[in-house]
């Protein structure tokens, strides 16, 4: 798990434009849940977003998959669609092949393939679903949340680099960018939130690996988000015109940082949602969880 995580950090400080975390830390571990065989192909994973309608029909015997999942990462380059699918009875994760499901092409922000899949009444083989009735919803998302926490933290690190690399070299009235009051002000604001974000991921990792829960991936996921947001921003205003230059390298990292911040759930999302819990357990619970 530590080797997989490194790993993701690393994808995102290199900006690169390939899966992260979806085949191992995301498809592989539904399929675990569940007990299906492994499989393998690359793995594309539904988020559960609240526009996704996938759901199960059933036939006598039969099992058969429809609707429609939105903005799947990398679903056009993998062999095999995951998905967690509810029904009356109970969870249930699927595997398919996409030579069986209609891929529609999109990108987000960053030109990353976000597809939306869409199953016509597929019928499913006894190796292509199972029940997964302790598996909630929640959790998923949680682990997707705390995948691109990494990812932010990876860009993050390197933007600050950036800023602090062109500040250092770049003149202005004949002094350095950073020796301005305001610029150097920036700055440190800049490594404060960057330090906040690599708190952040250490929830992640710990979301990820089993020994935290998706309370902690919420909140790596609300810290994260809202420091990409501000880092992005100061980045381009102390960089000036040539921060929204095609042949800078600025925009390959916020642009992603803008696009990974809302990707399994933004910020309002899981603050809603861990507010709600946190309501639920009472105001006697709530300090002991902040402070453990």
């Amino acid at each position: 798990m530590h080797d997989a995580v490194e790993i993701v950090r690393e994808i995102g400080r290199a900006a690169a434009s390939v899966p992260a975390g979806e085949t191992d830390l995301l498809g592989d571990w539904l399929l675990r849940q569940a007990g299906l065989p492994a499989v393998p192909d690359l793995l594309a994973v539904a988020q559960g977003n609240a526009s996704d309608d996938m759901r199960l029909i059933r036939d006598g015997d039969k099992v058969m998959l429809s609707g429609t999942a939105h903005r799947v990462a990398w679903a056009s380059r993998s062999g095999r669609l995951v998905a967690l699918v509810s029904d009356s009875a109970a969870n249930f994760v699927v595997c398919v092949s996409f030579k069986r499901l209609t891929i529609t092409p999109g990108e987000s922000l960053a030109g990353e393939s976000r597809d939306a899949v869409t199953a016509d009444a597929v019928t499913l083989t006894t190796d292509e679903i199972a029940a997964a009735p302790q598996l909630e919803g929640v959790e998923l998302r949680a682990r997707g949340a705390a995948t691109r926490t990494l990812m932010i933290q990876g860009a993050v690190d390197v933007v600050v680099e950036l800023v602090s690399g062109y500040c250092a070299m770049r003149k202005q009235f004949g002094r350095r960018l950073r020796d301005f009051q305001v610029v150097g002000h920036q700055l440190a604001l800049m490594r404060e939130r960057a330090t906040l974000v690599s708190a952040a991921a250490e929830l992640a990792s710990a979301a990820l690996d089993g020994s935290g829960s998706w309370e902690d991936a919420a909140t790596a996921k609300i810290v994260a988000g809202e420091v990409a947001g501000q880092i992005a921003k100061t980045a381009h205003q102390l960089h000036g015109a040539i921060g929204v230059s095609e042949e800078y390298i600025l925009h390959r990292y916020t642009r992603r940082l803008w696009a990974w911040r809302d990707e399994y759930g933004g910020e309002d999302e899981w603050a809603t949602r861990l507010g709600a819990t946190l309501v639920d357990r009472g105001p006697n619970k709530l300090w002991p969880w902040i402070v453990s």
